[in-house]
């Protein structure tokens, strides 16, 4: 399934969660449930009575990725001439090709992270709430939040896929950006494109999350993610990857 190509493709390569559809506003504090096409939220941890700090992490300008062997993407100026592509020689763009099926390309610019300042002590709180019987085994909370000022998001159908962006805006001298809300890129010609959303602004296109697993340490005890669990020893309030909900 698409989301769960580029989920669990940008949680190997960036270390963080992907949101899908990306277009999804997401909170710091969100619950989330899986569903069958992703996450579904079902409200706020404030709804259950529990308080958190927000911790402003530091910024960081862009986030950018493209599957290995799998993208190319020329830049093409104006009045320069390109095979292999619908952009006039007037024109202005980027075209993108990929060499094979589910590949993709992730560029958010503008970006800027908040988390949860002590999510080992409210772990241990939750976990409390767990063992009482006053916390779902299926929720996850959202601890760490990405926001983006822009975001351009595309994922082939085939090896022969391509997409031309012509830009209608303002660009920069010698450069255009996948995310520049200021070129206006748009799509003048698509094949086999399978997701796009281009300098989308406003989102939240990356997260982290946490929710209970089964742990070694026992119930009431909070670890990290990277210590190895098996089920049957008990639950620890941990964060999760993307095999721990998606089917």
């Amino acid at each position: 399934m698409l989301h769960k190509i580029y989920t669990t493709e940008l949680h190997s390569s960036l270390g963080y969660l992907a949101t899908w559809l990306p277009a999804s506003k997401l909170e710091l504090g969100d619950l989330m449930t899986a569903g069958d096409a992703g996450l579904i939220r079902i409200g706020h941890i404030r709804d259950q009575g529990v308080s958190f700090t927000p911790h402003a992490g530091p910024s960081r300008a862009i986030y950018e990725y493209s599957s290995s062997n799998g993208v190319s993407i020329s830049l093409k100026l104006a009045g320069q001439a390109m095979a292999g592509t619908s952009l006039g020689d007037a024109e202005a763009g980027l075209v993108v090709k990929f060499g094979r099926g589910n590949a993709l390309v992730f560029e958010a610019s503008g970006c800027s992270s908040t988390a949860i300042a002590d999510v080992a002590s409210l772990g241990r709180a939750i976990e409390k709430r767990y063992a009482a019987g006053k916390w779902d085994r299926n929720w996850m909370l959202v601890t760490e939040l990405v926001s983006a000022k822009a975001a351009t998001i595309i994922i082939s159908s085939s090896q022969s896929a391509q997409i031309d962006l012509k830009a209608t805006g303002k660009i920069g001298p010698g450069t255009i950006r996948l995310s520049d809300v200021d070129a206006k890129l748009e799509a003048k010609h698509t094949v086999d494109i399978g997701f796009k959303t281009i300098a989308s602004t406003g989102l939240t296109p990356l997260y982290r999350a946490s929710g209970i697993k089964w742990s070694w340490l026992g119930a009431g005890r909070f670890r990290p993610r990277s210590t190895e669990a098996t089920p049957g020893e008990g639950t620890a309030f941990a964060d999760l990857e993307p095999d721990d909900f998606l089917p």
